[in-house]
């Protein structure tokens, strides 16, 4: 059993600094007097208190939680509910000595504009080990070639696939056979493919982004709650794979030819013939592959 945190080559260096230049990551907000963003909703509760009716938010993002209080329902301008993003602007104020943040306007997002999603929005709290998707965002943010990260971003932040890889378990009966099972095995088959040294900087965020989402089929075939989905009875989680990633892999056909197919191999040589591949085109195939079972057998686990 390895714990990674003393064997990871580079150590965490994800920038906690902003999501995109327009919204800053929650744990940032403190000395803000007023900010605006895209953030996942954990709690929307109706409260009654001093005979006023108000709302009390809970936003998430990778960073962490905040607490924000809507007094006036004319700021509430589209139907809400939790377990979605939401589009909101907020200002922090002191009453009495009390400091809270406010709400002074409210959205829901809008599921067509999941391709301005990042991962770093995604719910920390969320997540049953939270450990693994700090690794996660670490290798995401290591990622130089900005087709293969917008191409990562892509597939992890459809509605159907982000919380799913946050909660899944890798199996059902071996390592990895628990809520968050899943990005932690993801996370530990990336480390170990990085860990040849003959990579050039193409290949090796290749290699992340192949490791990451190698097993992104297991979204749809295995719940959080230990159990197979009607699909997963159905379809192996290898070829659906394939299908999350489909539209990803149109986008990047256009702007980056030749990365898509090896992705495409990679996930999918160990099912094909050896004997249509050029040892070159198979290498990063065979060590995902070697690594993915490594990271079973070897079990690396978060602190």
């Amino acid at each position: 059993m390895l714990l990674l945190s003393f064997f990871f080559p580079y150590g965490v260096t994800t920038d906690m600094t902003e999501i995109h230049s327009f919204q800053p990551l929650l744990n940032n907000t403190t000395d803000l007097t007023r900010f605006r963003g895209t953030y996942f909703l954990t709690e929307f509760e109706s409260r009654i208190g001093d005979e006023h009716h108000y709302w009390k938010l809970s936003l998430a993002d990778s960073s962490g939680e905040l607490t924000v209080y809507c007094y006036d329902p004319e700021f509430i301008q589209d139907y809400i509910a939790v377990d979605m993003y939401v589009q909101i602007e907020v200002v922090r104020k002191s009453t009495r000595g009390c400091e809270f943040v406010q709400c002074v306007q409210l959205h829901r997002w809008e599921r067509e504009q999941e391709k301005r999603l990042s991962p770093m929005q995604l719910p920390r709290c969320m997540c049953p080990k939270p450990q693994a998707l700090d690794w996660f965002l670490d290798f995401r943010n290591r990622i130089r070639v900005q087709n293969l990260r917008r191409f990562l971003d892509r597939v992890i932040m459809q509605p159907h696939v982000s919380m799913a890889f946050l909660t899944a378990p890798a199996s059902l009966e071996t390592h990895y056979s628990y809520p968050g099972g899943l990005i932690e095995h993801s996370v530990a088959t990336a480390w170990s493919v990085i860990g040849y040294q003959d990579h050039s900087s193409v290949e090796r965020d290749l290699a992340i982004v192949a490791a990451l989402l190698h097993d992104i089929g297991k979204t749809q075939t295995m719940t959080s709650d230990l159990v197979k989905t009607r699909l997963g009875r159905l379809v192996n989680h290898n070829h659906l794979t394939l299908e999350i990633c489909a539209d990803a892999l149109a986008e990047m056909d256009l702007l980056a030819p030749g990365l898509g197919d090896q992705l495409r191999h990679a996930w999918t040589s160990a099912e094909t013939d050896s004997e249509c591949c050029e040892p070159e085109q198979s290498r990063l195939a065979e060590r995902l592959e070697e690594c993915d079972l490594n990271s079973f057998s070897e079990h690396v686990v978060f602190p």
